[in-house]
């Protein structure tokens, strides 16, 4: 019952879900064609409304242009703060996450685009000037700071690269697979 309080107060980490669709024959995502059924939508939502905080990255906002809202009825209000990984501040400030400026949003990015980063501030978003261990942002650094903000639960909902990335660095408490029954061909 305790588990994920334990580990937040033993670690001083937000505890975090992933979340990953795939189809029959193991692709990710093709053309917009939808991998997930209504359940799998339904229960996306649901972990939606239980985390504090949904984490992707701009190349999931700019190809897919999603809502990332919590969309279940009487919990429209429940949706989660969006964090965004945009190293190169490359994310389309036309897109859906920003025309909701109900919808609070935090940025990691290692840009200094002045311009940018004062038109998305207009939309509800904060920004946070990070640096990169090479290519990739501290991973930990960024949980650490989602922490501080006092957003215990996290919910990545990405493409496999920043999932994958997570996972590889053990930062990933919690995992769910949805796998269609429908095949995806290339």
């Amino acid at each position: 019952l305790y588990s994920e309080y334990d580990f937040r107060k033993k670690n001083n980490f937000p505890y975090v879900v992933g979340k990953l669709a795939i189809s029959q024959n193991n692709r990710i995502y093709k053309d917009k064609t939808p991998i997930s059924n209504i359940y799998s939508k339904d229960i996306t939502h649901i972990l939606r409304y239980r985390c504090q905080a949904l984490l992707t990255s701009y190349v999931t906002i700019n190809n897919d242009n999603p809502k990332l809202t919590c969309r279940l009825y009487g919990l429209e209000k429940s949706s989660p703060t969006i964090a965004i990984i945009d190293k190169n501040l490359k994310i389309k400030s036309s897109s859906k996450v920003f025309k909701n400026k109900n919808l609070k949003k935090i940025i990691f990015s290692k840009s200094i685009n002045k311009a940018k980063i004062k038109r998305l501030r207009y939309t509800n978003t904060e920004i946070f000037n990070i640096k990169t261990l090479g290519k990739e942002f501290n991973l930990r650094y960024v949980l650490s700071i989602l922490h501080k903000k006092n957003l215990q639960r996290i919910l990545i909902e990405s493409g496999p690269t920043l999932l994958q990335n997570f996972i590889n660095n053990g930062l990933v408490n919690e995992f769910y697979l949805f796998k269609s029954n429908k095949n995806i061909t290339i």
